[in-house]
């Protein structure tokens, strides 16, 4: 399924987990880039968890926020344009420390 913005209600669907094999889950999917693309732009989706390409994040920055690096494209999640609007979908975008697109809190 498509990642997109939304609120937070602190519900269990909404919860993400950085993992020690580097992915990032939500439940029992995992945080995959669409196709293991490498384009500025690539949409970011939940797919089964298999450890490939797509599905390899590094956080960059912090200690409690950063960027979510996929070395496979050497791109960031990112909201696109910035924009604010809940059912925004995600996609690889690229990393620019200052940009708040890009930038995620850790906690």
């Amino acid at each position: 399924g498509a990642v997109v913005l939304r609120g937070c209600a602190g519900s269990a669907a909404l919860a993400w987990a950085a993992e020690p094999d580097q992915m990032i889950k939500s439940g029992s999917r995992c945080l995959t880039v669409a196709g293991a693309a490498t384009a500025a732009g690539s949409k970011v989706t939940l797919a089964g968890c298999r450890g490939t390409a797509g599905q390899i994040w590094h956080l960059a920055g912090g200690p409690i926020g950063g960027q979510l690096v996929n070395p496979h494209a050497g791109l960031c999640l990112s909201v696109p344009a910035d924009r604010s609007a809940l059912g925004t979908r995600l996609a690889l975008g690229y990393c620019v420390t200052a940009d708040p697109g890009t930038s995620w809190r850790i906690s």
